[in-house]
């Protein structure tokens, strides 16, 4: 049966998705179009009708080969331009060895597409299927999906603190020229240098199937539950001085908003500075040595902060050790996440969420608790930075054992 002449068109229910190439018509005084599918190939977007015109090619494709078969036998008119690779397959076996089916049926079904459309007429294929990379790529993306959205909300967030600022700094040009500077900055930074780190050859395993094989791996990993609680310590040490430092700095030492909101500022850029200069470390470091160092820096900046306080030396006395415990902070940050995460690509996702969990709920566990002493003074802010620390350190050398941990896959 031949194309029937002039443009067909099909409804198409809202629930079929379709992907398809084609030909729309020409002009007749033009000149014809070379016989080559990249030319005439055109991919276009999915629409309620379906329309081609003779001398088209149509891809039908979908995950599933019987939803596939029944689409285009409701729709193709014109049995004789439909082709598939399980039709050839049929039509040969038996007729050539086992081992060069497929390759003699992709080779007759490239022949009698091309014989078709070198004819001028119609010809439909139907795929088989996605591939296993694109199917692996279709989870992996479903999959992302969620935590992509995630980071999104968390990138705005900073810049839509950055640009209420700049609404209240509206008097005073120069500052909120700086803030405008910075906005800029981080756009540009989250545009040009975050980059998909994981090499393209390991992007597409999947990892475990289910939630169990997941956490099951996670939980019984000694190196991650270890890590997992040092940050989630790490965290309560500095969500106490955040939970803290408004009335101390304020009620205790008198610092008007400006003056908080400034301090605030220079330590935010310790938390900057740690995260840099760690990440450069890990280059000739391992993590968990890095991790051991910002421990005891964690324990020894905060001792100082309780031990010059009841030396009453003051503001600065205060200032200075913890602007060095927000900065080992910043340290042990990125060192947690490669050392959680690391052997753990398969189910990066259940980990990263598994650390998220565990370092805020114990920041919202143990940094209130300083409030029960009350702040008067520097003391109770500093113990409990200090003890949050010493878990840390503990934790380190009892149950991640620095010298035990293997190194980085790269």
């Amino acid at each position: 049966m031949s194309t029937p002449p002039g443009q067909r068109s099909v409804k198409i229910p809202n629930d079929e998705r379709l992907g398809w190439s084609s030909d729309r018509p020409r002009d007749s005084n033009r000149p014809p179009r070379p016989a080559d599918i990249s030319v005439r190939g055109r991919v276009l977007s999915p629409s309620d009708r379906l329309r081609y015109s003779p001398g088209s090619l149509l891809l039908i494709v979908s995950p599933s080969i019987a939803e596939r078969d029944r689409f285009a036998e409701r729709l193709i008119e014109d049995r004789a331009s439909y082709f598939s690779l399980a039709k050839v397959r049929t039509l040969i076996t038996g007729r050539v060895p086992d081992d060069v089916l497929d390759d003699k049926a992709a080779e007759l079904l490239l022949a009698a597409v091309t014989k078709r459309l070198q004819s001028g007429e119609t010809v439909v294929v139907a795929l088989e299927g996605l591939g296993a990379e694109e199917e692996a790529d279709g989870e992996r993306r479903a999959a992302l999906a969620g935590p992509r959205a995630t980071a999104r909300v968390l990138t705005g967030l900073p810049l839509l603190g950055v640009g209420l600022g700049m609404a209240r700094l509206r008097r005073e040009p120069a500052l909120a020229l700086i803030a405008l500077i910075l906005l800029t900055s981080m756009v540009l930074a989250a545009v040009f240098f975050i980059v998909e780190t994981l090499p393209p050859a390991r992007r597409r395993d999947l990892g475990h199937s289910t939630m169990r094989q997941r956490y099951r791996s996670l939980l019984g990993d000694r190196v991650f539950i270890g890590v997992a609680i040092i940050g989630g310590m790490t965290f309560s040490g500095l969500f106490t001085y955040l939970s803290s430092s408004s009335f101390l700095f304020q009620d205790v030492y008198g610092l008007d908003p400006q003056q908080f909101g400034l301090l605030f500022a220079v330590n935010s850029l310790g938390i900057v500075s740690g995260v840099q200069v760690s990440a450069f470390l890990m280059r000739v470091i391992g993590p968990q040595w890095i991790l051991v160092g910002a421990g005891v820096a964690l324990l020894v900046t905060s001792a100082t902060i309780v031990v010059l306080d009841m030396q009453a030396v003051g503001l600065f006395g205060i200032l200075v050790p913890l602007f060095f415990f927000i900065m080992a902070c910043g340290f042990s940050f990125p060192a947690t996440q490669v050392l959680a995460l690391n052997g753990h690509g398969s189910e990066a996702g259940t980990a990263a969420s598994l650390l998220g969990a565990l370092n805020f709920g114990l920041a919202g566990i143990i940094s209130p608790i300083v409030g029960l002493f009350g702040i008067a003074n520097a003391i109770p802010m500093g113990a409990i930075m200090g003890l949050t620390a010493m878990v840390s350190i503990v934790v380190m050398w009892t149950v991640v054992r620095p010298r035990s941990v293997p190194a980085l896959s790269r």
